[in-house]
């Protein structure tokens, strides 16, 4: 096997089927060898054969061949234009086959109809360059578009310019590579765009939070109007993007601060309301879950769950009807009214006796219900290790008669357990 191609002098790789640089048969290689050192050995024959071996494009020979030298001429900007239609992403297969082909047909003598060959897989190539960069152009620009519907004052329309300016001045080579450029300046400015957005999203939520809670906070009020008006600058380049984002970061921390307490305070009203319902109560069963749910967000941080869950407890506490009052306590739990006189001899009604033993028996029944639910968690949940302690507080207050602060806390126990699914004995 020869160790260079006779058409383009280009080292053939062992056990090929044709040359990876012009497509020449290696099968066809050691007889166009041959025919190249020896073009005088041509009796009868040699005349066919001597007219094969001049149509080859070996450079000591086709100088003496116009056709030939057109041929590699040709092959040439064929494999500079399939480079080009291969780095805009589309296969070149076809084209690949067409210059082996012609390569065969070169070889064969027929030069003329090689010739042909390549002038079509020539055009065909410069057509496919063309609508591949104006597909690209077009997708490009409808991502621009995308970005500026989304408040981002995106503006490539220069390199757009630029680029089809370079094409019809059959600068082909220096229209791709500004419009690889320019697409990788577009893809950073999306990717920026997107962590930015996600962060405007988390705010606008932590904001609506805010206001539902009737504050307002004006430092991230002005932090976000000073993003919008980053944003609506054209062109918005990367380093826009970086310091809008840090601005964005920054009144993201001012309402993860100013936040938790706020809903702290409004859990602790609901609580308030929720007490206030047997443990059975079924309307009330799923305002609970939320109550619960969104203290343990708000306990492990996540602020945004956290004001999801309590947007809709809101509503669910909306659709509850109001609890029905209790019934009074037993007769003989509650002593009579004593007279007692006053200094100016007019009689006044004391107070009934302390009513703590009432509250003080409902509140231990209520722990023991809630002594036994969280007896049916898992063991190694991170849920049963903070009811058992808040069990464990509880107990200890309505041992030093907190009874108020012992409510509360059963309270608060109730709503986190209702949060969590029974697990079945």
């Amino acid at each position: 096997m020869p160790v260079d191609c006779p058409i383009c002098s280009k080292p053939l790789i062992e056990g090929a089927s044709a040359c990876a640089v012009c497509g020449f048969p290696v099968a066809l290689a050691p007889d166009a060898r041959h025919l190249a050192e020896e073009p005088e050995l041509a009796p009868t024959s040699s005349e066919r054969g001597g007219r094969r071996a001049s149509s080859i494009l070996r450079p000591a020979i086709a100088a003496r061949d116009p056709q030939a030298e057109l041929c590699h001429r040709l092959a040439g900007e064929v494999r500079s234009q399939l480079a080009l239609v291969r780095e805009l992403g589309e296969d070149t297969s076809e084209g690949a086959s067409d210059m082996r082909q012609a390569a065969l047909t070169q070889a064969d003598g027929r030069v003329s109809e090689a010739l042909s060959l390549l002038r079509g897989t020539l055009a065909r190539a410069q057509a496919k360059t063309r609508d591949l960069c104006a597909r690209r152009l077009d997708e490009l620009e409808h991502r621009q578009t995308v970005l500026t519907d989304d408040g981002v004052g995106a503006d490539f329309s220069v390199a757009f310019g630029k680029i089809r300016e370079r094409f019809d001045a059959n600068d082909r080579t220096g229209a791709i590579d500004l419009l690889r450029s320019t697409e990788s300046d577009l893809v950073r400015v999306e990717s920026d765009w997107r962590g930015l957005k996600g962060l405007l999203g988390q705010i606008d939520q932590l904001r609506t939070a805010i206001k539902a809670a009737g504050k307002a906070i004006p430092e991230v009020e002005s932090d976000v109007a000073q993003v919008r008006a980053m944003l609506g600058l054209s062109p918005v380049g990367v380093a826009t993007l970086d310091s809008a984002a840090q601005t964005a970061a920054r009144a993201l921390m001012l309402l993860h601060e100013a936040l938790p307490p706020l809903v702290e305070a409004e859990l602790a009203e609901h609580a308030k309301i929720l007490g206030a319902y047997p443990t059975d109560h079924p309307p009330s069963r799923r305002a609970r879950a939320l109550h619960g749910e969104t203290a343990r967000h708000l306990r492990r941080g996540r602020l945004t769950e956290a004001t999801v869950s309590l947007r809709e407890l809101r509503e669910v506490l909306k659709s509850i009807p109001p609890p029905e009052p209790e019934p009074a306590p037993p007769a003989t739990i509650v002593e009579p009214a004593r007279t007692i006189p006053a200094v100016d001899d007019r009689p006044i009604s004391a107070p009934p006796a302390d009513a703590a033993p009432a509250t003080l028996e409902r509140l231990l029944h209520r722990a023991r219900e809630l002594a036994a639910r969280v007896r049916s968690l898992p063991h190694d949940s991170e849920v049963a290790f903070e009811a058992a302690a808040e069990i464990r507080r509880a107990t200890e207050l309505l041992r030093s008669r907190k009874l108020d602060e012992a409510e509360r806390t059963l309270t608060r126990l109730m709503m986190t357990l209702s949060a969590e699914p029974l697990v079945e004995g």
